[in-house]
């Protein structure tokens, strides 16, 4: 079995709930206390191995783009002025992996956003999907990525990040019912608190085997006429091969919500701090 390298970070979302700020602000961009959400997540895969990752991005989000790729002429001037702290901050930045871009000019779902990025991706590849909404900081050990990877490893099977949620959030989320052993048998999208067959939901962080690309391939139809879901290519693949569940250890924060947001701004200015 071939280790992951490969990350795939779709973020060509348009950030309504965080309008009118990220009406020219891509959300990804908004800082963590110092930090864009996107560098935190970028982070984070890098920390678990990666050294390839793959933004899927919009046509007006352009500016993750620029945070991740060499700005010759502003490293000259920083250098000039011997701001030699913030100059490493920046080539750290662009430093940390090899970074690809790739454009969805049409919100055609989620699963269309990965698909945007096959052509980086070989058939027998299993690969890393970190979504731009969820961080998770577990201080006394392995990051949520490593977590997916280390189930990863051991199974050979896809693995999805699971968190607890109260009952009467159950419709916010995919809920999922699995075994002891972690196995994942069903997911319901957004049910109902009386009708969750667990409150048991799936956080925005993915390790998809090629059986999941395949189901991902064969949403698509010809025109583009519907949206691509990765929850139906993972409920698909359950028919097929295992797919795991890994509750995250340490604590998560949705970041595409402003409450969530501004407490992930408060636990890290409290790192820091």
């Amino acid at each position: 079995m071939k280790p992951i390298t490969k990350a795939i970070i779709p973020v060509a979302g348009l950030g309504t709930r965080f309008y009118p700020a990220t009406k020219v602000i891509a959300k990804e961009m908004l800082p963590v206390y110092d930090t864009p959400v996107i560098e935190l997540i970028a982070r984070e895969a890098v920390a678990a191995g990666i050294t390839d990752i793959i933004f899927v991005i919009s046509p007006a989000k352009q500016a993750i783009h620029q945070h991740f790729t060499p700005d010759p002429e502003l490293e000259a001037l920083l250098e000039l002025r011997g701001k030699t702290e913030a100059l490493g901050r920046i080539r750290a930045i662009t430093d940390m992996a090899r970074f690809h871009f790739r454009t969805q000019d049409v919100p055609l779902g989620d699963g269309h956003a990965i698909l945007m990025a096959r052509d980086l991706v070989e058939e027998d590849e299993s690969v890393l999907v970190l979504f731009g909404d969820d961080l998770v900081d577990n201080v006394a050990g392995p990051n949520a990525a490593e977590q997916l990877l280390a189930r990863h490893a051991e199974t050979g099977a896809s693995a999805i990040l699971l968190t607890e949620v109260e009952r009467e959030h159950t419709h916010m989320y995919g809920i999922v019912a699995m075994d002891d052993s972690g196995k994942i048998s069903h997911i319901v999208e957004k049910p109902a608190p009386a009708a969750a067959p667990s409150c048991t939901a799936i956080v925005g962080k993915f390790v998809l085997t090629p059986t999941v690309w395949r189901n991902l391939m064969a949403e698509e139809t010809p025109h583009l006429k519907q949206e691509v879901r990765l929850v139906d290519a993972l409920t698909k693949s359950l028919t097929q091969e295992a797919v795991q569940g890994v509750v995250a250890e340490g604590i998560r924060f949705d970041t595409g919500d402003k409450q969530g947001f501004l407490a992930a701004t408060m636990h890290w200015a409290g790192k820091v701090g």
